[in-house]
């Protein structure tokens, strides 16, 4: 969940990133902030990670269960009040349910990788025209969207709108490999840390990177001259390109706002019960009109892919469902998806395990989960500094 306006991220709901998260917070308790921190600035976020005790770690994993004073086994009215080391035997079983898929992980992004396409369709001044239920490409291995019909018009809006996969086929062989990766480039997905810190005040006012990479989109893995049949495929994300939950989400901030820019964890911090408020820096991205692809986003909560989410706030969104073959060669799929409220960019991937490797069946996924989650609680405080 990134803040549209600071490209700060607000939760992270992975178990690798909440220790690196807890570990944030460790060094910010501990005094360490950007004012004071003179120690490789870079790789703080792993140092300071091996600082937090055991203590402080137990007390994150219980802190889901304790409530006024007490541990509950579930919130609510029905709750049970037990004991700490209950409480620590219920997390701890929680965890082996729970799968801990990195934030550096890549996978394939499915439809969501359109998002891309399109961009390097306007970058290219191309657009799909009227196209039939499946685009030709050798060797008699057409490309079909998903429904078996045409795609409903013509036009860039449309393909997002109801993610056409012939649409995006068709663009992908038009723009080639290098458009492709030309389209990621622009966006910001290759950069080589996505991830920002505010500036190191000690060092002057260049931003400091933490200690993140892999977010980026992985590009075309090497294929120089890729087929027709690869390059299609490619173009709706399903061969070749890669992508990761956060690289998602700048993918999503570069399209709505205008620009690139990285997310951070950290979003200001407190001096003399005053907050200073940091955002990462924006680079403007310069010749391209994105108002197409907004309005395919836009589209596909109102009448097509995402539907579900015109209720809880959504305003502009893309699916995605990847396919591919597991290590012990079993068919699996991912569901992707990028929603944009009013204020938010909101990512979610429902990946596929050993136990279940189909999590995604007919529409469900990543839609019917933002579905439930969605519309999320803002606290409103005028001065998080106050009293601290």
């Amino acid at each position: 969940v990134v803040d549209r306006a600071t490209s700060g991220i607000l939760a992270l709901n992975t178990h690798d990133t909440a220790a690196k998260a807890t570990a944030i917070e460790a060094d910010l308790a501990a005094g360490r902030t950007p004012e004071n921190s003179t120690d490789g600035a870079a790789d703080r976020v792993v140092q300071f990670q091996d600082d937090v005790s055991d203590a402080d770690r137990e007390a994150a994993k219980l802190e889901w269960y304790l409530h006024d004073g007490e541990y509950w086994d579930q919130p609510g009215p029905d709750h049970r009040v037990i004991s700490q080391q209950e409480a620590s035997d219920l997390a701890e079983a929680q965890k082996e349910k729970n799968v801990a898929v990195g934030t550096s992980t890549s996978f394939l992004p499915g439809s969501v990788f359109k998002l891309v396409t399109a961009t390097a369709a306007i970058q290219a001044g191309v657009s799909p025209p009227e196209l039939g239920a499946e685009l030709e490409l050798p060797p008699d291995d057409p490309l079909k969207n998903e429904w078996g019909g045409p795609c409903p018009g013509p036009g860039i809006a449309e393909m997002l709108t109801y993610s056409c996969n012939t649409a995006a086929g068709w663009i992908g062989l038009q723009v080639g490999a290098a458009g492709l990766t030309d389209a990621a480039v622009v966006l910001g997905l290759t950069d080589e840390d996505i991830l920002a810190g505010p500036p190191d005040l000690t060092n002057g006012p260049e931003p400091i990177a933490l200690a993140y990479s892999n977010f980026n989109t992985v590009g075309l893995d090497g294929v120089a001259t890729p087929s027709d049949s690869v390059l299609a495929r490619s173009a709706i994300g399903q061969e070749n390109v890669r992508t990761t939950v956060p690289g998602l989400a700048v993918l999503g901030q570069s399209i709505m706002s205008g620009e690139r820019r990285p997310l951070t964890f950290i979003h200001g911090w407190c001096k003399n019960g005053d907050v200073t408020v940091w955002q990462s820096p924006a680079t403007k991205i310069e010749g391209i009109d994105f108002e197409p692809i907004r309005a395919g986003m836009a589209g596909a909560v109102e009448r097509g892919t995402a539907t579900d989410l015109a209720s809880v706030g959504v305003v502009a969104a893309k699916t995605g469902t990847a396919e591919s073959v597991g290590a012990e060669g079993q068919l699996q799929n991912d569901s992707t998806l990028v929603a944009v409220t009013n204020d938010l960019i909101i990512v979610i991937r429902v990946a596929p395990t050993e136990e279940n490797p189909l999590p995604v069946t007919g529409e469900g996924g990543a839609v019917d989960v933002a579905a439930g989650l969605l519309p999320l609680p803002r606290a409103s405080v005028a001065n998080p500094c106050q009293g601290h």
